[in-house]
């Protein structure tokens, strides 16, 4: 789920406003450096879980990368939790507030956590004069392997909650993470990450990357098998990589990948939603898809329909159909391009929904 950040926050020392009628304490954990542990690798999954209510007698989330329990109440509406973090790790705690709400995390030894961005995970958060109530998420930096408490106060409804962040530079929160998308594409190895701890996902595709995406699709992420003929190419632009190249070879025999009419594929050049949804339909219907589309229909539903390129108007709807592709806004925004955030989830919908690959 989306988590919305539109309250302001206010740190402990921070000068706060004093014509609000409520003031609400809001906490929460982000973004954090993996472990070696868990490598925050392609085998470390997201957790998440539903935020736990205030006042809980009994262990109200787990997972392989922590423990959070209730503790004995400690005081008049302030209630306690243990945090038990198996691994330095990197989690985000989101804060359910409900009135006028404080949360605080500290250490084994009393001493309150600093966060990432350098403040005291001891957080304000002023919300506006229609809502009193909802969930925020602030950074809190790296856990160290021990024990941590989480002490509470507010409204009955207020609780907390953690999410085990995978890659240190994808928000815990970020829809492709907590709908399964990005998890599926890099554990089927549909798409790279830059490194153990890093995805990149606000990086861009280029026309290449989204061919090595259909052919890691069709061979289940396999290159064993890549042979690269140099001197049969394709296309006179063929990419410096021999394993994209091969790729981009084996697209091209397929008829996934076509010549411009100077013979360049322009592999190199940022793919377009709608670039990129051309080769997924080409793709699609070699791999046997039912193509079938009111292609009329469906691009009446978006506000810039004019604005799709002729050539590409039924591919794009047709990904728009399936859900591979989708609006943003009630636009299909053709010539924008596809960050790797965003493909996660459009090459998952591709393999997983639409060809049942997985």
């Amino acid at each position: 789920m989306r988590v919305p950040n539109d309250f302001p926050v206010y740190f402990r020392g921070d000068k706060r406003p004093t014509n609000r009628g409520f003031m609400v304490f809001a906490f929460a954990a982000v973004c954090v450096v993996a472990s070696a542990l868990f490598g925050c690798a392609s085998s470390a999954p997201t957790s998440e879980s539903n935020l736990s209510e205030g006042g809980s007698s009994t262990v109200v989330e787990t997972s392989p990368f922590f423990e959070l329990s209730s503790l004995p109440v400690s005081g008049e509406g302030v209630h306690s939790y243990r945090l038990a973090v198996a691994a330095e790790t990197s989690l985000v705690l989101q804060i359910a507030f409900d009135g006028e709400t404080h949360a605080v995390l500290s250490d084994e030894e009393g001493n309150t956590v600093v966060g990432a961005d350098g403040h005291p995970v001891d957080i304000f958060i002023v919300p506006d004069a229609a809502r009193e109530s909802g969930t925020q998420s602030v950074s809190c930096g790296t856990l160290g392997k021990g024990s941590y408490t989480v002490s509470l106060s507010g409204g009955q409804n207020a609780g907390v909650r953690f999410l085990a962040q995978r890659f240190a530079d994808v928000p815990a929160d970020a829809w492709y993470s907590t709908e399964g998308y990005l998890d599926f594409a890099v554990d089927h190895g549909i798409l790279r990450t830059l490194t153990n701890v890093c995805f990149g996902p606000s990086n861009v595709m280029t026309r290449s990357d989204a061919v090595d995406a259909l052919y890691n699709i069709e061979f289940d992420g396999d290159v064993t098998t890549l042979i690269y003929d140099e001197g049969s190419t394709p296309f006179c632009d063929m990419p410096l990589s021999a394993k994209s190249a091969a790729k981009l070879a084996w697209a091209a025999e397929e008829g996934i990948a076509r010549a411009e009419s100077d013979n360049t594929f322009r592999a190199e050049d940022i793919a377009t939603r709608e670039e990129v949804a051309v080769l997924i339909a080409r793709y699609a219907e070699f791999a046997g898809a039912d193509m079938t589309v009111q292609f009329g229909e469906v691009l009446a539903g978006v506000s810039d329909a004019d604005a799709v390129s002729e050539d590409a108007r039924e591919a794009l709807a047709w990904c728009v159909d399936r859900g591979v592709l989708r609006t943003q806004e009630g636009a299909v925004n053709p010539h924008l391009a596809v960050s790797f955030g965003e493909a996660s989830q459009v090459f998952t919908v591709l393999a997983r929904d639409v060809l049942g690959k997985r």
